[in-house]
């Protein structure tokens, strides 16, 4: 048996004229009805993961690993020969893996640019190779968070709300009173589920909310999972009976969020948000500042309600417009109903408003702008508050706060989102076969793509599912099982964020009856 790395040292054959020959639209056809591959794992980054194999076949002599979807030496990881007890790596290796007997791979402390397909070449005798794909999936922690409400007090059939969750996950729920919300013909969830509407308000709508957010390997709520300890204790800080928080001789580096948790009775706990402004441009006094949550939360019953939030003195909430880009584009973050009598704009990065936050202000009238430790070159505070930034990457996505400084020394503050992605890569598609025998035979069709919306397409036009047919949870494989011969034809995935799409090579299915 001929391994990559043993080869290349000798006048043979070269070691790549023996690797199965793959066509571009048939592809790879496993010469046995159940498909070796490698099994799909998903992992939190910082896990130690085994890429496990399916179906291996018999008399295996050895595994060769690569890292993406081409077998070739510059994305070999390495070998394993058991003939020769012999361990070989390659270009790929990055000290992590370690192929084990059974043919799995071991990659320790996994980080996001382990993530994507991998292959396996089972090494057969007379050196027939059988090839497996498969895909590891590493995901970041998740983050906790943040839930705010355009206003906590209501009245019955005349006020909306507008509640915001804000993070960096795609994958977002909502709950009402600990469970599943069920929407109501007055709720109106925005198209990334990000942002909830109620409009109008009626009693039965009172209660407790919460934006839950996940990925494959992770959940989290908004305030499970919040620890607090003592390492921001001041010596200036005093929390009175009432829940209340004294913060004697405030600075500038006391103002943004706070956070408060009252711990109910069987270990329950409740958690509210509320904003300290403090503004030295405006001489803002800070010779004694009282920090008090609107309510603390209310037990009738069994029934908690929810804690207030900060709320906009406005009825049109000032905010900045969510926004979508691609990297590399020149994006505008614009405001909508902004208030009248507006002297200035702050903006920050993040939902932290201190001075490590600091992007730019703008004082309209002398036109004079400063900039802070966020400012990275890129960004502009125009006239009408909006805020330009230069060619976006994804570093620049989240949430944005901008503050409209007002005439007679108050405040409004907008929040919004940037929502930034990289160009779509063209997916690709594989098939378990493509010539198949009506009623006898299924077919297994795999999308690879790092894309989380997957569609399918038949004939170049949408696909409608039939019972025989079924969709994975992630939408990435199709299977057929017995194939027809009206699913005969032309099968594409089609892959899509926000910004753009694309679709994969077709591969045509042919039906034998």
């Amino acid at each position: 048996m001929e391994f990559p790395a043993a080869s290349a040292h000798r006048e043979h054959i070269p070691w790549l004229r023996l690797l199965l020959a793959v066509f571009l639209l048939t592809f790879w056809i496993p010469a046995t009805s159940a498909r070796f591959a490698i099994a799909s794992t998903s992992a939190v980054e910082g896990q130690d993961v085994i890429l496990h194999l399916r179906n291996t076949p018999p008399n295996v002599k050895g595994f060769i690993w690569y890292r993406g979807i081409e077998t070739k030496y510059y994305n070999l990881i390495g070998t394993l020969a058991w003939q020769f007890s012999r361990y070989l790596t390659g270009p790929e290796y990055s000290g992590r893996e370690k192929i084990n007997l059974d043919g799995s791979l071991i990659i320790r402390n996994v980080t996001v640019q382990d993530l994507g397909i991998y292959v396996v070449a089972a090494v057969l005798p007379k050196s027939r190779r059988v090839i497996g794909f498969g895909r590891l999936n590493v995901y970041r922690p998740l983050s906790v968070p943040t839930l705010l409400a355009s206003n906590t007090t209501v009245t019955e059939n005349e006020d909306s709300v507008v509640m915001t969750c804000h993070t960096d996950e795609s994958s977002i729920n909502w709950l009402f009173n600990a469970m599943s919300l069920r929407l109501r013909e007055r709720m109106k969830l925005s198209e990334d589920h990000r942002t909830l509407t109620i409009e109008p308000v009626m009693r039965e709508d009172a209660g407790n909310y919460q934006c839950k957010v996940s990925n494959p390997v992770s959940a989290t709520e908004r305030y499970y999972s919040v620890y607090l300890t003592g390492t921001e204790y001041s010596g200036r800080v005093e929390i009175n009976l009432d829940g209340s928080l004294v913060i004697r001789n405030v600075n500038v580096w006391d103002r943004g969020i706070y956070m408060v948790v009252a711990i109910l009775p069987n270990s329950r706990k409740e958690i509210g948000f509320g904003w300290l402004k403090v503004y030295p441009i405006l001489g803002c006094r800070s010779a004694f500042q009282h920090l008090v949550l609107n309510e603390s939360p209310k037990v009738i019953g069994t029934q908690v309600f929810l804690l207030s939030f900060w709320i906009p003195p406005t009825t049109a909430r000032f905010e900045i417009v969510m926004t979508s880009a691609l990297e590399g584009q020149d994006v505008i973050l614009r405001t909508k109903n902004r208030p009248p009598g507006v002297s200035g704009f702050v903006w920050y990065r993040g939902i932290e408003m201190n001075y490590y936050t600091l992007i730019a202000s703008l004082a309209l009238h002398s036109r004079r702008s400063l900039r802070g430790p966020e400012y990275s070159g890129r960004e502009t505070v125009n006239l009408d508050g909006s805020l330009t930034i230069r060619k976006v990457n994804v570093w620049d996505l989240g949430i944005y706060i901008v503050v409209a400084v007002l005439h007679n020394s108050q405040k409004e503050i907008g929040f919004g989102r940037l929502n930034v992605y990289r160009p779509v890569s063209v997916p690709i598609l594989l098939a378990s076969n493509t010539t198949v025998t009506e009623n006898e035979d299924a077919v297994v069709m795999t999308c690879y793509t790092d894309e989380s919306s997957t569609n399918w397409l038949f004939n170049a036009t949408r696909l409608r599912l039939r019972e025989r047919m079924k969709l994975s949870q992630d939408h990435r494989t199709l299977t057929i099982d017995p194939v027809r011969r009206e699913d005969a034809g032309n099968y594409q995935c089609k892959v899509s964020n926000p910004v753009s799409s694309t679709e994969s090579a077709p591969v045509e299915l042919y039906v034998k009856y």
